[in-house]
């Protein structure tokens, strides 16, 4: 899977959006990390560098259908503000990982609490 995101990277990269739009499917709007492309992919390095192939389906205020370009599928996502200051992204997948910048946003319990 690393090696077909990195040439999709490379070459997405090198083409401008209408090609993006007609050779991979990716209308010019903002595109995220496809959940399950992450979990299939080695994370032992690059993390940072996938491709974010995944759109939502439509601009509707709310989406929660995110469908990637790259694998096929299609993820349902959360939409709540990412917890990283730097980052202006709302779609955060089951694990709380926001898909623009991969800040984990899970509120892990403090030990003794529960």
């Amino acid at each position: 899977m690393n090696n077909v995101m990195g040439d999709v990277e490379v070459a997405l990269e090198h083409i401008q959006p209408a090609e993006a739009e007609r050779f991979f499917g990716l209308k010019k709007r903002r595109t995220y990390l496809c959940p399950s492309c992450y979990a299939k992919a080695n994370r032992d390095y690059g993390a940072e560098d996938f491709p974010k192939m995944a759109q939502l389906r439509s601009k509707t205020p709310g989406e929660t259908q995110l469908d990637c370009r790259l694998c096929g599928g299609t993820s349902t996502v959360e939409r709540a503000d990412c917890g990283n200051e730097a980052c202006k992204g709302n779609v955060l997948d089951d694990e709380r990982m926001c898909l623009t910048c991969q800040h984990d946003n899970y509120v892990r319990p403090v030990p003794g609490s529960v």
